[in-house]
């Protein structure tokens, strides 16, 4: 490799106060790691306390997930980034032990990252509280004029129509690109890289310049990353890019990494190697879409941004789809965008009237939702029911493995369940309002109904 493409070439991401040498601090019970400059700042008189900022009026949340939260808070002149870390519950606390705590892992791998001369956004403190509730903290300065690259392709790219594509993205394409090549070499891989952990904004020099982001699963190897994995790497962003560009800007985007990644930046190419990356890409694409289908799969079975359990009165339990956040999957015009709020403000009247309704294969359209209620009669079959699991369960989970791997089916919207001494006796299935005029058999579809009791189900 030449001298060239292994001397890091790229500035910080974000301009640090002081030198950067980061220095330790006890406050309050809180051992802190603070870069220098930040000191005063952060942890002086008038600070927020940074592990209750759900009290703070200069703090907002801008991302919940499940353990951890990020909050967006303003200071006087700066504006930091929060990343709180709950480690109460007990399967955290044995991660912890076992592998390390994730705050401190993702610092380690921030400062390693910049070190090397990767862009990646810094942190500039780290806070782990012990106790009967520990936390962590990690805080990084918001980038200037920063956007997520999601954002700057919907606002720069996507507006234009195809008309324009042509010369759409002529500065994110490259930009990104440089990004990941300078990653690729320097040992660096994101393993999340999808466009919201990317951020782009104007350098000073005024080209487009693309930072890495929420770094806590990335891997820092000794030597530059091999082939394969820099293509799985690049499959997880080609993902979220098949339904947002052309596949002439996804092949300007991959010969742009290969022109930086083979002669530093030089341009030129080969045409044999391009056709080599593209087949191992679309390897590694099939292969990180078959693993996130079934990622998704699993999400079916607990709470989340996608999915959610609701617990209601009299007995019953709810699973709905919350499809909000991934419309692709929901192109059906007449799918209501209901939060958890709405349904549980839909479903909580509506199951106590269920009672009075003792027929079996009942269905009504209710407040625009087309719903089937079963009962099961007798205690083997509210056993099977119980043990096996329901035909109406496994219809909407069919219905969702299907849709995940982007296979046209019939869409459930969620089904409901209800329990007598511990066995299901009732079930309910929740569809949009029946459209005639787009009905088909979903059980033709690959990988439709498995056997007849599902097929009547769906009737």
């Amino acid at each position: 490799m030449s001298q060239q493409a292994t001397t890091p070439e790229y500035e910080r991401a974000s301009s640090r106060r002081g030198s950067g040498d980061v220095i330790r601090v006890q406050r309050g019970g809180v051992d802190w790691r603070v870069c220098e400059g930040w000191q005063e700042g952060l942890l002086g008189p008038g600070s927020p306390d940074w592990f209750a900022l759900e009290g703070e009026q200069a703090a907002v949340a801008v991302k919940v997930g499940y353990g951890r939260t990020t909050w967006r808070v303003v200071l006087p002149g700066c504006t930091v980034f929060a990343k709180v870390l709950d480690n109460a519950r007990f399967l955290d606390r044995l991660k912890r032990r076992v592998i390390g705590d994730a705050a401190q892992r993702e610092w380690q791998i921030s400062q390693e990252a910049g070190a090397r001369g990767v862009p990646v956004v810094p942190y500039v403190a780290l806070g782990s509280r012990h106790g009967p509730s520990p936390r962590t903290v990690l805080l990084s300065e918001a980038v200037a004029g920063g956007v997520s690259l999601l954002e700057a392709w919907e606002r720069d790219v996507e507006w234009m129509g195809r008309p324009n594509r042509r010369t759409a993205g002529a500065d994110l394409i490259p930009a990104v690109a440089r990004l990941f090549a300078a990653a690729h070499e320097r040992g660096f891989v994101h393993r999340d890289a999808h466009p919201n952990n990317i951020l782009v904004r104007a350098s000073p020099t005024g080209e487009v310049e693309a930072i890495f982001v929420d770094v806590h699963a990335a891997r820092v190897l000794r030597r530059p990353v091999s082939p394969e994995h820099a293509m799985e790497s690049l499959a997880q962003l080609d993902q979220y890019f098949q339904r947002r560009a052309t596949r002439t800007e996804r092949l300007r985007f991959l010969r742009s990494y290969l022109a930086r990644h083979r002669s530093g930046g030089r341009g030129g190419g080969d045409r044999a190697m391009e056709r080599t990356y593209i087949e191992t890409l679309g390897r590694a694409a099939v292969s990180h879409a078959d693993r996130l289908a079934r990622q998704r799969d699993r999400r079916l079975g607990r709470g989340g941004k996608y999915f959610s359990k609701l617990s209601l009165a009299g007995g019953w339990k709810a699973t709905v789809a919350l499809q909000v956040e991934r419309r692709h999957v929901f192109p059906e015009a007449d799918v209501p965008n209901w939060s958890l709020a709405d349904w549980d403000g839909f479903l909580g009247p509506l199951l106590p009237t269920l009672a009075d309704v003792r027929a079996t294969g009942a269905t009504f359209d209710h407040n625009g939702l087309h719903l089937e209620l079963r009962r099961s009669r007798g205690f083997t079959k509210r056993l099977i029911a119980t043990v096996r699991g329901t035909g109406h369960r496994r219809f909407f989970e069919r219905c969702h493995r299907l849709r995940h791997r982007d296979v046209p089916g019939e869409l459930i919207l969620g089904y409901v369940e209800h329990r007598r001494a511990g066995l299901v006796d009732a079930t309910m299935l929740i569809r949009p309002k029946r459209d005639e005029t787009r009905q088909f058999d979903v059980a033709a579809q690959p990988g439709g109904y498995r056997d007849a009791q599902d097929r009547d189900h769906s009737r």
